[in-house]
C-alpha cells in the first residue's frame, strides 16, 4: 500500500486531511497549543519552530478550524 502524503484527523463524523505546513491546535492537558504538521521520514509537529515527534498508533486530540 502506498504511504499517504497527507496526515488524517478524525473530526467527529468526518475525516479531515492536512498537508505539510498546515496548522491546528493540539490539546495538551487543559491547554491548546498551536502547532504545524510536517513530514520527513515520518510525521511530526512543530511548536514555536521546535520539532516534536508523533508516536505511531497513538491518538491525539486536536482542534481544526474548518
Amino acid at each position: 500500500m502506498k504511504e499517504h502524503d497527507r496526515w488524517f484527523a478524525d473530526i467527529g463524523k468526518q475525516m479531515f486531511s492536512l498537508d505539510c505546513g498546515e496548522g491546528f491546535e493540539l490539546h495538551v492537558g487543559r491547554q491548546k497549543v498551536h502547532c504545524r504538521i510536517e513530514r520527513e521520514k515520518t510525521w511530526y509537529l512543530t511548536v514555536d519552530d521546535v520539532p516534536l515527534g508523533l508516536l505511531e498508533n497513538k491518538e491525539y486530540l486536536v482542534s481544526i478550524e474548518l
